[in-house]
């Protein structure tokens, strides 16, 4: 009895980790397809603050299908 109810313990888990998982990926560039390095990417569910790498490339992982972000830089308006 208690190994059946340590297996279903275990299946709970698995299911409630397995739920979907989402990656948001892309590059930032300027109006001259040039790659813009440390932009400030604002992810609005989990309130984290990622960056763009050095080619301007970024993923990230999510849990929602949709999201939106914000994206800042110096020098460029919002």
């Amino acid at each position: 009895m208690l190994k059946k109810l340590y297996v279903y313990i275990l299946l709970v888990f698995l299911i409630c980790d397995s739920h979907a998982q989402y990656y948001l990926r892309g590059e930032i560039k300027d109006d001259q397809s040039k790659p813009l390095q440390n932009v400030r990417i604002g992810l609005h569910s989990d309130k984290n603050v990622y960056f763009s790498g050095t080619s301007g490339g970024y993923g990230i992982s999510c849990v929602r299908q949709k999201d939106s972000v914000t994206l800042t830089l110096d020098g460029y308006l919002p």
